[in-house]
C-alpha cells in the first residue's frame, strides 16, 4: 500500500511566494468560493503518474486581516453574490489555490498572466518559449469533472507555438480534488 504524500502550506506566505498584487487579489475569492472555510482547507491532488498528495492549506484569519483589511466583507460579499465579480469567484479562487502549487509543487513564482491565451499564469515571459500554467476551477463532479476540464483544456496548450513548458492546475470545490497534470514537453 502507498503512502498519500502530505503537502503544508500556510496561505498566508502567498504574499511572498507570489507577487502581492497575486495574493491581493485572489485570496478573498479562494475563501468565497470554498464557502468561507475554516483552516485547514484539504485537496486530494493527482498528479500526470496518478500519484496522489493530500495538500493541507492552513492560514491565519488575523494576518490575512492585516493585509487585507476589508477581507472578512469582500468575502461576504463575493459569498452572497453581491459583486461584480460573482462570475469569476470560482476562476479567480482556483488562480489562488494554482498560486499555492506554483509555490509549494513547482517551486515557480507568477510574472505575468495571459488572460487571453493559454497558459493563464506564466511563470517564464522568454518569447517563443514562455512557460506557465493553465488554470480551471469547477464548484462540483470531482475528478470526473476534472479531467473533462483537461480534455478541453490540452488542445489549447498543446498547439500554442510559443509555449515551451505548460501544467494544467484543475481544481473542484466539492469534493475536494485537484489534478496537476504536465502538457509540454
Amino acid at each position: 500500500m502507498t503512502r498519500t504524500k502530505e503537502l503544508r502550506y500556510s496561505l498566508n506566505t502567498l504574499f511572498d511566494d507570489q507577487p502581492e498584487w497575486f495574493a491581493f487579489e485572489t485570496i478573498p475569492h479562494l475563501l468565497a468560493w470554498l464557502g468561507n472555510p475554516r483552516p485547514p482547507m484539504r485537496f486530494l491532488v493527482t498528479d500526470a503518474t496518478e500519484a496522489t498528495s493530500r495538500l493541507i492549506v492552513t492560514w491565519s484569519t488575523r494576518a490575512l486581516r492585516a493585509r487585507l483589511p476589508d477581507l472578512d466583507d469582500l468575502v461576504a460579499r463575493l459569498v452572497a453574490g453581491r459583486s461584480v465579480q460573482v462570475e469569476q469567484v470560482p476562476q479567480y479562487g482556483a488562480c489562488g489555490l494554482a498560486g499555492v502549487v506554483l509555490a509549494a509543487v513547482l517551486h515557480r513564482r507568477v510574472v505575468a498572466l495571459r488572460p487571453w491565451s493559454p497558459p493563464d499564469l506564466l511563470f517564464d515571459t522568454t518569447a517563443g518559449a514562455m512557460r506557465g500554467v493553465e488554470v480551471a476551477g469547477r464548484s462540483k463532479g470531482g475528478f470526473s469533472a476534472l479531467r473533462t476540464a483537461a480534455d478541453e483544456k490540452r488542445p489549447g496548450l498543446v498547439s500554442e507555438p510559443n509555449v515551451a513548458e505548460a501544467w494544467l492546475s484543475l481544481w473542484c470545490r466539492t469534493p475536494p480534488t485537484s489534478l496537476l497534470l504536465k502538457v509540454r514537453p
